[in-house]
């Protein structure tokens, strides 16, 4: 899985193994059974579904060479949602008009915006966090950069609202 995501690495794809099972569990006993979830995340659906093709393969190559049986299964799979370009150009606009440097962030994560998508234009701004964390108890962004994103939030609704009268 990691040699994978990194061949697609310049790409932003980010493979996970988020859950790994082993079945009877016991420290002394070899598993009859293991199973393990991949989440992987990617900038074009192509892109994705390359990957996991390849993690497949790889992984019936070795199942092959062992003699072991594997079996895949989807559970999950949400097309990749482009954000619009006109609402990230006035994002961008407005974060610099209040002195930050904006950064282009692809984000895999599931979002509100991939549903709000399906109904309008739809774009999302990150505020920066210490260390790159968030959606963990450590995650903290400064009073700083929670001003920042304020002021160009609201440097954007006046811009949108310009464009959009």
């Amino acid at each position: 899985v990691e040699a994978v995501a990194k061949q697609y690495a310049a790409d932003a794809m980010v493979a996970t193994v988020g859950r790994i099972e082993a079945s009877p569990g016991a420290v002394n006993v070899i598993p009859g059974r293991v199973g393990f979830t991949v989440d992987l995340r990617a900038t074009t659906d192509a892109r994705r579904r390359a990957a996991i093709e390849q993690i497949q393969s790889e992984a019936a190559r070795i199942a092959a060479r062992r003699k072991l049986d594997v079996a895949f299964e989807t559970f999950h799979d949400t097309a990749t949602t482009p954000c619009d370009r006109h609402l990230q150009a006035l994002l961008q606009a407005a974060i610099e008009a209040v002195g930050q440097v904006p950064v282009r962030l692809p984000s895999g994560a599931g979002h509100d915006a991939q549903v709000m998508a399906r109904l309008c234009p739809a774009a999302m701004m990150f505020v920066r966090c210490r260390g790159g964390v968030s959606h963990n108890p450590a995650e903290y962004a400064s009073p700083q950069d929670i001003g920042a994103a304020v002021a160009a939030l609201v440097d954007f609704i006046a811009r949108f609202a310009q464009t959009h009268g």
